[in-house]
């Protein structure tokens, strides 16, 4: 479920970024004591002595009050149904969709040895940025994303 933030509506995967820029902080570890880094996001980095080099996540622009440049907490838009802005519009938000919800299939009663069922396997989960401009603003990230896997399951003996 989106939550609102001092600076942004309707959040529901927040990073720590620069509001006025809109661009976001990189640290060892994705941590916001951690050091200043530029390696590709996720690999080992050298100037953060192996550890990966990542967006850093917030719930609160508190969270990124440590983080010089980067002292919002936020994505790149105000979520994936909404517009809005809370320095400019009252309350941009109120009358849409704030939840994403993804229901799975249970396979039902197995037998060992029998036939296999089929399921579904979902889950709703943040899609952190990669700090490619172009990926991250063709995907809008960061943000929610979701994934639905249909599988087959049985019971062997």
């Amino acid at each position: 479920t989106a939550v609102d933030l001092p600076d942004q509506a309707n959040v529901f995967c927040g990073f720590c970024k620069n509001k006025s820029l809109n661009t976001f902080a990189r640290r060892c570890n994705g941590l916001a004591s951690g050091a200043t880094c530029a390696c590709a996001v996720g690999v080992p980095c050298a100037a953060c002595g192996g550890a990966p080099c990542l967006p850093v996540p917030c719930t609160a622009n508190a969270n990124c009050a440590s983080v010089t440049g980067f002292t919002s907490c936020g994505q790149r838009t105000s979520g994936a149904f909404c517009s809005g802005d809370l320095t400019s519009e009252v309350n941009p938000c109120s009358d849409l969709a704030r939840t994403i919800v993804e229901k799975g299939v249970p396979a039902g009663a197995l037998t060992t040895g029998g036939a296999a069922k089929p399921a579904t396997l979902v889950s709703i989960f943040c899609m952190p940025l990669t700090f490619s401009a172009l990926a991250d603003s063709a995907d809008d990230l960061p943000g929610p994303a979701a994934v639905a896997l249909p599988i087959q399951v049985q019971l062997q003996p």
